[in-house]
This record gives C-alpha cells, sequence and structure tokens, in this order.
C-alpha cells in the first residue's frame, strides 16, 4: 500500500492510496513530495505503455496541471540515497482520468529513464496552460525507503508551474490571544504579517492588515499550518486545524511571551560608491521581541568616507565612529537612521570598504543580531536599478543543510523627470525558500508588502514621492532588503534563481539583473542498465568568438554547461536544453587564453579543454 506523506518543516501528512493512473495525485509546484515507497506491493496496471520501464515494480502515480507555461524540472530521489528509482512521463492531456484508459502510449510518452540511479529528473519541456500530464514512480529495488519528488526550476526564468484544483473555500483570521485562552474575546486585536499553508495544494495564503485571511482546499481533508512573521517568541494556538469543508471560523490565536528584549541591527548602503559624491548609508534597528525597547547605536565607517549629516541627528561624531544615545522602538516596529557621508576623491575604483555597526542592550536576550557588517566597492558608474543577494555563487551542501538565510536587496532610481508616487516591486520567491521564513529587515522608505499562494512577493512604497535623479540625485534611490531562509534539500543540488521587476507609477517595469545561489554535489552512479556512448567536441579550437559544442547524449534530459578558467572560476553558465546536443557557445567576452567547458547532467559529465585567442 503506498500513502503520501507531505513534508512540511519535518511534518509529515498521511494520504490515499494512488497505486494507479485513475487514482493519481495531483502534483503541484512549490511542494516536496515524501512517501514512503511500496515494497511486494505489485506492479504497474495492465494497458499503459510503459516505454522504457521494462517493469514497474511498487508504482505511485500523479498528474499535474499546467498553470504557467514553460519548462518543468522535477527531481525524484530515494531517501536514503541508495536505492534505484524509476518514473515515466505522458501527456500533453485535457483531463488526468481519460487518457488511463487507452492515449498512456509511447507517442505521449513525454520522458522516461530506466537508470540504476537512486536519483532520476522528469523533463517537460514547453508545457501549456490547462494542459494535463500523467507520471508513474516505482521502487524498483524492492527496499524500504522513502521517495522524495519536487519541482527545481520553479520561479527560474522560462520555468512553468502546476496547481491543484479547488474543491472547497475557506477563511479565518489570527488575532492577538492576550490571556491564552484559545478563544478570540472582544477586546482581542487580529494579527496582521501571518500567513497559513495548505499543504495538499502546496501554496500559502497571507492574511491582510486586520487579521484576516482567505483560502481554498485543492484534497478535502487537509491540515492547515499557521506562520505568524513574529515567531520567534510567539506561540499559536491550535497549532494547526484540520479543514474537512467550506468554513469561515478557521482562526488561530497568537499568545506572545512577555517580556522579551530582541533589538536587530541592519545596514545597507542605498546606493553603490562614487569617489567624489555623496554617499548614503541606513541603519535599521526592528524590535522583534515583545516589548518596548532602547539601546545605544554607533556606526563605525572607512576612512575613504567623512560624514556629512544624519537623520534623527548623531549625538557626537569621534574619528571614523557615529554615536547615538539613546534609540527606542516599540514592539514589532522599526527605526531607520539615514547617514549621508561624502567619498573621498582619492579612493581608488574596483577597492573594497566595510561599515559596521553596533547595538547595546544589557537586557537583550538575542545578541547574535546586534552587530552587522556591510561592505562595498568603490565603482565609477553602476546600473541604479540592481539585485543583490548574499551569499552569492555556489554555497557547500552543509550550509544549505542548516537553513542558510539567504538576504536579497532590491535597489531602485527614479531617473525620470518627475517625482514617482508609487514604486512596487514583484519578485517570484524560489521553490527552494521558504516562505513562512520571510523577513523584512530594512526599507529606504516605508512600505507595505504581500506574499501571494504561489510565493509572489509585492513590495509597494505607497505615496514615496520619490524625487527625479535631475532634482535630487540622492533622494531619488530607494531599497528595500529582506531574508528568508533556504530548504534543506537544497544540498541535494540546486539554482536559487531570483529576479526583481521594478514598477515606477504606471510605467513598464524595469527588469533588474538575475541572482542565483547553488549547490552542487558530485554523485557516482552505478553504472545505467542501458550503456551508451557520451563524449564531447569543440570546434574550433582555439576560437575567437564562438565554440561549437557538440554533445554525444541521448538523454532526455536538459544539461547544464560551463565554461572555468585556469583558477577553476566559473566565467559562464548556460543550460542545455533536452532538444539540445550541437549548440554555439559565445565566448567573445573572455580574455584571451586556456578554458575548460564542463557538460554534466544526472548520468552525464564531460569536459574538454579549449583556448580563446
Amino acid at each position: 500500500m503506498l500513502s503520501l506523506l507531505f513534508v512540511l518543516l519535518n511534518k509529515s501528512f498521511s494520504q490515499t492510496i494512488n497505486d494507479s493512473c485513475q487514482t493519481s495525485l495531483p502534483f503541484c509546484t512549490g511542494f516536496t513530495y515524501c512517501y514512503p515507497a511500496g515494497t511486494n506491493s505489485g506492479t504497474g496496471q495492465v494497458g499503459p505503455d510503459y516505454t522504457c520501464l521494462y517493469t514497474q515494480p511498487n508504482p505511485a502515480w500523479y498528474y499535474m496541471q499546467i498553470d504557467q507555461p514553460g519548462q518543468i524540472n522535477i527531481n525524484i530521489q530515494s531517501t536514503p540515497g541508495q536505492y534505484d528509482v524509476d518514473f515515466t512521463c505522458w501527456g500533453p492531456f485535457s483531463d488526468p482520468i481519460t487518457p488511463c484508459s487507452t492515449n498512456l502510449t509511447s507517442s505521449n510518452t513525454v520522458d522516461c529513464s530506466y537508470s540504476t540511479s537512486f536519483q532520476e529528473t522528469c523533463n517537460i519541456p514547453n508545457a501549456q496552460i490547462g494542459e494535463y500530464y500523467i507520471f508513474i514512480i516505482t521502487n524498483y529495488s524492492n527496499q524500504t525507503t522513502n521517495i522524495t519528488f519536487n519541482q527545481t526550476n520553479a520561479g527560474q526564468p522560462g520555468a512553468g508551474s502546476t496547481i491543484c484544483g479547488t474543491v472547497a473555500n475557506f477563511s479565518g483570521s489570527f488575532y492577538f490571544d492576550s490571556n491564552n485562552n484559545s478563544v478570540r474575546d472582544s477586546n482581542e486585536v487580529g494579527m496582521p504579517n501571518s500567513m497559513v499553508k495548505v499543504p495538499l495544494c502546496g501554496v500559502y495564503f497571507m492574511d491582510d492588515t486586520l487579521g484576516n485571511y482567505n483560502a481554498y482546499l485543492c484534497s478535502a481533508p487537509d491540515t492547515i499550518w499557521p506562520y505568524f512573521y513574529y515567531s520567534t517568541y510567539s506561540t499559536i494556538n491550535p497549532p494547526y486545524r484540520v479543514v474537512n469543508s467550506s468554513s469561515s471560523n478557521v482562526d488561530f490565536g497568537i499568545y506572545l511571551i512577555p517580556n522579551i528584549v530582541d533589538l536587530s541591527t541592519t545596514l545597507t548602503n542605498a546606493f553603490n560608491a562614487v569617489p567624489g559624491f555623496d554617499f548614503n548609508n541606513f541603519i535599521t534597528i526592528n524590535n522583534f521581541g515583545t516589548t518596548n525597547s532602547c539601546g545605544s547605536l554607533t556606526l563605525q565607517f572607512d576612512s575613504m568616507f567623512s560624514f556629512v549629516s544624519s537623520n534623527p541627528p548623531a549625538d557626537s561624531v569621534s574619528n571614523n565612529t557615529v554615536y547615538w544615545n539613546n534609540v527606542c522602538v516599540n514592539i514589532f516596529q522599526s527605526s531607520n537612521f539615514n547617514i549621508i557621508f561624502h567619498v573621498d576623491t582619492s579612493a581608488v575604483v574596483g577597492t573594497s570598504f566595510e561599515f559596521s555597526s553596533t547595538l547595546t542592550n544589557t537586557n537583550d536576550t538575542n545578541v547574535t543580531n546586534n552587530n552587522d557588517y556591510n561592505t562595498g566597492i568603490f565603482v565609477s558608474s553602476y546600473d541604479p536599478n540592481n539585485k543583490e543577494v548574499v551569499p552569492s555563487g555556489i554555497i557547500d551542501n552543509s550550509i544549505a543543510s542548516a537553513q542558510e538565510e539567504f538576504i536579497y536587496t532590491v535597489r531602485f532610481q527614479n531617473t525620470g523627470n518627475a517625482p514617482a508616487t508609487t514604486v512596487k516591486i514583484v519578485d517570484t520567491l524560489s521553490n527552494w525558500l521558504q516562505i513562512p521564513t520571510f523577513l523584512k529587515l530594512s526599507s529606504s522608505h516605508q512600505c507595505t508588502y504581500n506574499i501571494s499562494e504561489f510565493g509572489i512577493l509585492t513590495i509597494t512604497f505607497n505615496n514615496i514621492n520619490l524625487p527625479d535623479s535631475s532634482s535630487n540625485e540622492i533622494g531619488s534611490h530607494g531599497f528595500i532588503k529582506f531574508s528568508l531562509k533556504c530548504k534543506p534539500e537544497l544540498a541535494n543540488g540546486g539554482d536559487v534563481y531570483n529576479t526583481a521587476h521594478i514598477y515606477f507609477d504606471y510605467n513598464s517595469p524595469i527588469v533588474t539583473n538575475t541572482v542565483v545561489t547553488s549547490t552542487k554535489i558530485v554523485t557516482y552512479l552505478n553504472p545505467v542498465k542501458k550503456t551508451e556512448q557520451k563524449q564531447i567536441s569543440a570546434k574550433p579550437n582555439p576560437a575567437t568568438d564562438f565554440v561549437n559544442v557538440n554533445i554525444l547524449n541521448n538523454e532526455k534530459s536538459n544539461l547544464l554547461l560551463e565554461i572555468t578558467n585556469n583558477e577553476g572560476k566559473i566565467v559562464k553558465q548556460q543550460v542545455v536544453l533536452n532538444n539540445e546536443r550541437n549548440i554555439n557557445v559565445d565566448i567573445s567576452n573572455l580574455i584571451s587564453g586556456s578554458y575548460i567547458i564542463h557538460v554534466f547532467g544526472n548520468h552525464y559529465n564531460q569536459s574538454i579543454p579549449i583556448i580563446k585567442k
């Protein structure tokens, strides 16, 4: 018997049997599925053409409905990673049931793998809105194991997404349970910045400024899990609710542990530092505790900067340190310190600088967030609308498994010829990030935020009246900084992409650069059941502008092409789609020298040296 377990923050939820196509379960983007694989539980039903699956032991069936067009990449693996799993995927179809009888054929097969690996990747290229796809996963090893799978490219450029159907609507509220009695008394107010997760849909619903929310079910019953923005020193009662049908009173009470002091400091460069020009630095003090709190604040700055002014005014400035003696922030509030410096003309473009802030409070419960460090590089010019992430590039798998906090900064500037009344930032959060861990760390101006059920973050600066750069250059800038923790599954390898769209009033959006944080693992696989030749060639070699890379590989999966220099640094990276095996790679922007082209995937890992003339 196969039962589906939905995994959310180490919580599991059982679900119904899905050992046939007719009883397949929905697969939704934004959610990691995990179920105990069946053993000695039969084989695939008679009728379908399983193409490459010569046997189908211990089957589990799923379907997906496309709601956003594009590529769908699904990682499937046994946990622990040592037992053989296989799959076949068919489509597209107009519904998930009718094809079960006669349409699961070789001509409708999208992807299939019968390798001996514990890890497989199902690739569905160019999925379109409204299409259905059906897939079977088998436990070929017949060993006791868990099988996990999720969409690994959700939120990335060109990625599609799937959604589960709606079977019921429900609503409720979050409220301040001041006496911790799990009952909303007449004097207890709503608590905004809260959300619920509906596991069988794999989506989140955020409440409004009064603490009220509206949501839906994709399958009933489902176990609804609540989250509160300031969760460290609070409890939620009840801790979850099981919802069977439409309901209007799915409420959650939030009780705050009293008298907790926790002030934090966050440093942000509002824009890049240019020698000879003014520079704007922000310190934000957040009160994450449960009582109004005060402390003293210091800011140390680089010798290439000279202090001009601050708002609120500093109590004193001595050498390279700015002091504020009595900083008080109310519960669930923040306070901004806007400091203007002038950059010395002797600052060397390309060199780095550092700022550090320290908040002192003898009663602080959590001193780990009382210090912050911020670095930058002196530049001569820059894009004023950009995005940054820390950490960036490739991180160690152990960092991901510890649920590393990713800090994103989006900067913007009004380069028009009139003030901007409203600035809106729309940012699709990656499937590799834990949505409920979102924290707004700092912003240049007052703003509100909302996260949609599909993880789309919208930050709105209403009535910002941002001046244009020609009339007030330093005042024409703004930013937002926020953080989220990554999912521990990222340790198994993945890429966390992020791009922001910035809207100034009713103008077309400005699209920022795309930032990426990645983990990679080298997996030594058992020999595949079907031997195949795997080679790579690159011509011309040496090359000047373009090199043609020919990949001999029969797998139906995307590959990743990387070019590294003689120091091992990645200088170019691009995805090779599953229908591309002969591609022209642009190397015109590389300096002359020797490089290595690496191409790798689930069962492919080839390299070839090249020379750029």
